[in-house]
């Protein structure tokens, strides 16, 4: 009998990316997630579809720094201090602290401040000097008219009398007068008989606020840190940081032992987190008497990334050397393995559940978002910023000389994905069978399909402009591997990428 030849039969399996995962940067990714895209956003996720065209706000010259507060934008542009574009002071150009307590933003390293209630510009060190002065054990009189006010902290120097070169609290003020805690000031030798005043010549009053590299704002207090030091305001005060009267409301320092730079400072849930890049010092308590400082050896903030320091939905964002880390009161969780390394230069921002991050990577300008809710990245561009400010839901950056808003502009947004490469883990080669791409489109729109087989060159398939509903096939061909990109203008919702493979031979 005759024997026919045994066929063995070939195989279609059939595959579909349904959900689009977002953007990784790693060696080897999962179908569904891209290594270059542009412009791409989570509003149809797990769709994709390009993000929200962004608003053009306002250039300026040569602008470091922006702020809200009040409904009025903030910007240091150059040496100019500009609220909503009218200067209201002038102040050293280069890169600012702000932070805002009641009606003051205050700007660090000049020590300045504007008062959105009084409408005015003001240093926040005082310096007086009187040629003549005239004290008793609990006042001070002056030959001009006293520039401090009630509570504030001052300094003292020039006094013959030693011992009355001191910090002292002022109770009250009238005119020329300065009135402090009773025996205070002394003449003479201790428990000698005490005149009912004298004069001094040529002193010096300071009220001095110290020489901040980061500060926040937290419980009616500022806290900031300098040199080896972690500091506060008095309470309700900002402008005083040397009341030291024993009460509950002083201003407060402390110095810690670490080696290395301060990188950053925040407020995060009942304690103060201050950074510096291997270090995080915790400071917990109300008030000065139970201030402690807790010191554990943890990736911080990494130096030149204080603005990447953002508290969104009661967890601390910031970039580190071993990447982005999130930070919810114990050891620090790294949530950027997808970005890889070579990260510097970064800022952070939020609108929503979702963070902004302008990072260089090897050198190159990128900007990053993050959606917390659904743990999935994205890249929009190479756009570098210099400084978020998230203000009533919107979130506004500045951009070399540039302010914008992330959304609420009208422009066709220019857009891009590559998927894969698509390739097995095993050796024999593949013939595709079938490949679709859905996708809906806005009137407006286009989209070009391309695709690369075993790195070859990039290949159009279609290129759609009609609006609709649209079902794109991709010419089979026969490769190792293959990549697809999707590009193009406006609004497109991709819905899924659908292939079909059968196994060819292994010749």
């Amino acid at each position: 009998m005759f024997e026919m030849p045994y066929l063995t039969p070939y195989t279609q399996e059939r595959r579909a990316i349904y959900q689009f995962t977002g953007y990784d940067s790693r060696d080897r990714i999962a179908d569904g997630s891209s290594r270059k895209m542009q412009n791409l956003s989570h509003d149809a996720f797990p769709c994709i579809t390009p993000r929200q065209p962004r608003k053009l706000i306002q250039t300026f010259d040569a602008p470091t720094a922006l702020f809200w507060k009040g409904q009025k934008m903030i910007v240091v542009d150059g040496t100019k201090f500009l609220i909503d574009g009218e200067q209201k002071g002038t102040v050293t150009a280069g890169k600012k602290q702000m932070v805002a307590m009641h009606t003051k933003v205050l700007v660090w390293p000049d020590k300045v401040y504007y008062d959105t209630a009084s409408d005015a510009f003001e240093q926040m060190d005082i310096t007086q000097t009187a040629a003549t002065a005239t004290f008793t054990n609990s006042t001070l009189t002056l030959d001009t008219e006293v520039k401090f006010q009630k509570g504030d902290g001052v300094k003292i120097t020039g006094c013959k009398e030693e011992q009355n070169n001191r910090f002292v609290v002022i109770e009250e003020v009238d005119g020329k007068k300065i009135t402090v805690l009773r025996d205070t000031f002394q003449h003479g030798e201790p428990g000698s008989e005490q005149p009912e005043n004298w004069t001094e010549s040529n002193i010096k009053l300071e009220r001095t606020a110290p020489e901040l590299e980061f500060v926040c704002q937290k419980d009616n207090r500022l806290w900031g840190v300098y040199n080896n030091a972690i500091a506060c305001s008095k309470l309700g005060d900002p402008l005083n940081w040397m009341v030291f009267a024993q009460l509950s409301t002083d201003s407060w320092e402390a110095t810690v032992g670490t080696d290395g730079a301060w990188t950053g400072i925040a407020a995060y849930g009942s304690h103060i987190v201050a950074f510096k890049e291997h270090t995080i010092h915790k400071v917990y308590g109300q008030k000065p008497t139970n201030f402690q400082v807790q010191t554990v050896n943890l990736d911080g903030v990494q130096s030149g990334c204080e603005k990447s320091i953002v508290n969104l939905n009661e967890t601390l964002f910031y970039l580190s050397r071993s990447g982005l880390m999130a930070y919810a009161g114990g050891i620090p969780d790294m949530i950027g393995e997808q970005l890889g390394t070579g990260l510097t230069d970064a800022a952070c921002g939020y609108m929503g559940d979702r963070l902004y991050l302008s990072v260089k990577k090897d050198g190159n300008p990128n900007l990053f978002v993050y959606d917390t809710s659904l743990g999935v990245w994205m890249r929009e561009d190479d756009t570098l910023v210099t400084e978020f400010a998230p203000y009533l839901g919107q979130l506004y950056w500045l951009s070399g000389k540039e302010v914008w808003n992330a959304t609420g502009g009208d422009a066709l947004v220019e857009w891009s994905v590559q998927l894969g490469r698509f390739e097995e883990v095993y050796g024999e080669k593949k013939i595709i069978s079938r490949l679709f791409v859905l996708a809906d489109m806005e009137p407006g729109a286009d989209m070009l399909v391309e695709m690369q087989t075993d790195g070859g060159e990039w290949k159009t398939v279609s290129h759609q402009r009609e609006p609709g509903h649209r079902r794109i096939p991709i010419i089979p061909v026969r490769c190792m591997y293959f990549a697809v990109r999707l590009s193009g203008h406006g609004k497109v919702v991709i819905r899924s990428v659908v292939r079909r493979m059968r196994e060819g031979s292994d010749l």
